[in-house]
């Protein structure tokens, strides 16, 4: 196992993990340094270029976690980005739910798939 002995250096040792870590921060920062040197990064040992890559720019479309805004429902996230917020919730059950936010929002959701919400307006996962 390589370990970093420079702390700046993150091509090396688990400096992958820093950085999807530092993703939820700052994302920005995140998917531009994964784009400026993601052939040259060591990958610890589960992960991957691909999952590291797709890990930071979801989080750069989606913004940073907003922690001011919880829910009634365990299995939800609110991002921010831009002044907008993006909901994402999923239901587990096998029926209908409806998710609702300490900021008003209400999210309806089908069984067992994802849902997100941007600015009022229902989104499909494609990216």
């Amino acid at each position: 196992m390589e370990y970093r002995t420079d702390k700046d250096d993150l091509t090396k040792g688990w400096g992958d993990l820093v950085v999807m870590f530092r993703a939820g921060q700052d994302p920005a920062w995140a998917a531009k340094f994964a784009d400026e040197n993601l052939d040259k990064m060591g990958i610890e040992a589960g992960n991957s270029h691909a999952f590291l890559y797709h890990w930071v720019h979801t989080l750069e479309a989606l913004g940073t976690i907003d922690r001011t805004v919880s829910a009634d429902y365990p299995i939800f996230n609110v991002y921010a980005k831009g002044g907008k917020k993006t909901y994402v919730v999923y239901n587990m059950s096998d029926k209908p739910l409806t998710v609702t936010f300490t900021d008003g929002t209400k999210l309806e959701r089908r069984r067992g798939l994802l849902r997100r919400l941007r600015n009022k307006v229902l989104i499909p996962f494609s990216w």
